[in-house]
């Protein structure tokens, strides 16, 4: 007894469901898209850290204070003109190797 009521009930309700929503089938084509669009565009604010030493040490740390010491002191060379010698270099050595291995 308690079945065919639950069962009747649940039918009514879903028959109920479904006519209502084959009567609004924009809305409910579109509700979807606009609530992914909605929710998603908070993720156009984030941004990747390309360092990951400011992921990994804390920002007071010895370490990191030595290190920015360190960077200031003995800056790196990041001139184009010292770029093309890496290659140049390599290229070089790339030769080298190369006329190595095929003698034998």
């Amino acid at each position: 007894m308690l079945r065919q009521v639950l069962q009747a009930g649940l039918r009514s309700s879903f028959q109920a469901l479904g006519r209502f929503v084959a009567s609004h089938p924009v809305f409910f084509a579109s509700a979807p898209v606009l609530v992914s669009v909605l929710l998603g565009a908070s993720f156009s604010r984030y941004r990747v850290e390309g360092n990951v030493e400011s992921l990994l040490v804390p920002k007071h740390s010895l370490a990191k204070i030595e290190g920015n010491l360190v960077d200031s002191l003995f800056p790196v060379n990041r001139s184009v003109i010292y770029y093309y010698s890496l290659i140049a270099l390599f290229l070089q050595l790339s030769t080298i190797i190369y006329i190595s291995a095929s003698i034998y």
